[in-house]
This record gives structure tokens, sequence and C-alpha cells, in this order.
């Protein structure tokens, strides 16, 4: 039986399928099995995962279901001490597994423990780096997620007890498997950065319908936690997914979804406007979102943009 089992889905990602792999074998902990997930790629992903020869990998295909299915699929049968999850295109410092099995193993009533990161465009333009504190995670985790998800390690016993993944999660994934581990386990942090990650053009924060949709989920994330936390059932335990129709409005979040309109059609992108002026005024109407409304259906607002950092860059 390995120590640890790391999953790493892939969805038309053939490019990345040897840089991850090499980062994960290339561990000082050697006790490792790896399963790599098809998420139906329509490129040569699968093709490059079965050419690459490593009798720890383990390759599982499935039809594009999102990662959530993805790393339900790919834990599944891991019976291992120890669950990671390496995100494609990501890079794990050598020692980062040896380092947080080294954590759980002196601190016995923690389930989970995660680490610094340093977050890196595809054009090496920008770093960012995150620096999470385990102290009040439960509460933290309501507000938002500083634990990066390719840098956090599971006691199996902590997630077997949660139920790990839940498929509907298509985005958030992480938050949700979190906010229900925070409320039985204890949480660490290694102090150094152990892993780094990959923003390309394709991920969340980039794209704008993946955000707006990511927003959705981690709001209905939350929500179940609230009312787990209220003494009440799951909502999507109890209701399936249709429990998301049940989630509370949100002003806060129709006010984010009107300045990224906002953004958007002050960049000249009136799609990506519309788009997120329907999805504020879905969840509620406020002055912002009307003003979104505005902007997005204005044509001219491109080039009285244009206009202004003409006028600025004169004054200069």
């Amino acid at each position: 039986m390995p120590k640890v089992t790391v999953v790493s889905s892939f969805y038309n990602e053939g490019w990345h399928v040897k840089d991850t792999l090499d980062s994960i074998l290339s561990q000082t902990e050697r006790d490792i099995a790896v399963v790599c997930v098809d998420d139906g790629s329509t490129d040569d992903t699968l093709a490059c995962l079965h050419a690459y020869r490593d009798r720890r990998v383990r390759i599982v295909a499935q039809a594009n279901q999102g990662l959530g299915a993805a790393l339900k699929n790919g834990f599944a049968d891991a019976d291992s001490d120890y669950l990671a999850y390496h995100e494609a295109g990501d890079d794990y410092r050598a020692d980062r597994l040896e380092r947080q099995i080294a954590r759980l193993e002196a601190e016995p009533d923690c389930g989970v423990v995660s680490c610094q990161s340093r977050s890196v465009g595809v054009d090496k333009s920008w770093t960012r780096e995150t620096r999470p504190d385990a102290t009040g995670a439960a509460d933290t985790l309501l507000t938002h997620n500083p634990f990066p998800h390719s840098g956090t390690l599971y006691r199996k016993s902590a997630y077997d007890t949660v139920g790990g993944y839940r498929a509907f999660f298509r985005y958030r994934q992480d938050l949700d498997l979190l906010l229900r581990l925070s409320e039985r386990h204890a949480f660490a942090v290694v102090p150094e950065i152990l892993v780094t990650v990959l923003r390309h053009s394709e991920s969340v924060s980039v794209k704008p319908d993946k955000r707006l949709l990511a927003r959705r989920y981690r709001e209905f994330a939350v929500y179940c936690a609230s009312e787990r936390r209220a003494g009440r059932s799951d909502p999507l335990e109890s209701f399936g997914p249709g429990a998301a129709l049940m989630r509370p409005r949100s002003r806060l979040m129709a006010n984010e979804f009107a300045q990224e309109a906002m953004k958007a059609s002050w960049r000249g992108d009136r799609d990506s406007a519309r788009t997120f002026v329907a999805a504020a005024i879905d969840e509620a109407v406020t002055a912002r979102g009307l003003a979104a409304t505005i902007g997005a259906h204005v044509p001219m607002l491109p080039q009285m943009r244009a206009a202004y950092q003409s006028l600025r860059r004169r004054a200069i």
C-alpha cells in the first residue's frame, strides 16, 4: 500500500502531461501512487498519458464530467494514508509531500495540511505569493479560500469521514471539501512555498464565463456550510442539484457581477458585460447593477475610454 496517492486531472492539456508527471514523480517521498484522470479530452492528452512509462502511474479515462467528478473518481480506489491533488501544469517543490506528511504524522489530530504558494502568469510576467494561516480556518473559508488546491494534503481517514469531493461542483470543489473538513478536523500549514501554481489563459481567474460560474459555485458551497452549521441538513445531500435554486440571492454578489460588467464595458468586451449584467440582475437589482446595464449597452464607451486616456497622456 503506497503512503500517498496523488490525483491529477487533464482536459485537453496534452502539453502539460510530461511536466506534470515529472514534477509529481521527482518527489523525495518515493512511496507514491499517481492516478491520472482524462476528463473526456478531445486532443492527444490520453495518448500522451499512455506514452508516459512509470509503474506508479494509473490512467482513468471518463466522459467529460468536470473536475469534481474527476477527483471523486480518481480517489475512489485509493488505499493510501494520505491524498493530494496536483493540477496540470503546476510544479511541486521536490520535498513538498515529504514535508507535509511529516507534519500530519507529528499532529495526529490534524486532518489537513496546506502550504504557502506562488502563482505565476503563463508568460512569467507576474508572480504572486499566498501565505495562508490555519488559525480559524472554518471561519476564514466562509469569506475566502487561502489554501492552494495543489498545495493541500488530506489525511485519507478525514477525507472519508466527510465523503470526499462532490461531483456536483464543477468549480470550487476544493472549497466545498475544505468547508466540510474544517467542521470536523484541525488544519495546519507548512510555512514554506511548496507549490508553484500556473495561471494560464484557460484558468478560472482569467476567463470571465468561468469566473462567473466559479463565483456561483462558491456561494452555494458557503450556503451549504451555513445550513450545516445552523444544525440543518446539507441542502445538496437532502435535495440534490436542485438545491442550488434554494440559495438566497446575494446583493454582494450582484454588486460584484455589476463591477465585472463595468470593467468589461470599459475594455470594449460587450458580450462579457451583458453576461455579467444578466447575472447581477438575477441576484438582485442594485444601483451598481443598473449603471452596469447602461454601460453594457453604450456602444461608444470604448471610444470614450480611448479619448480619456489620450487626454490624460497630453496632460502629463
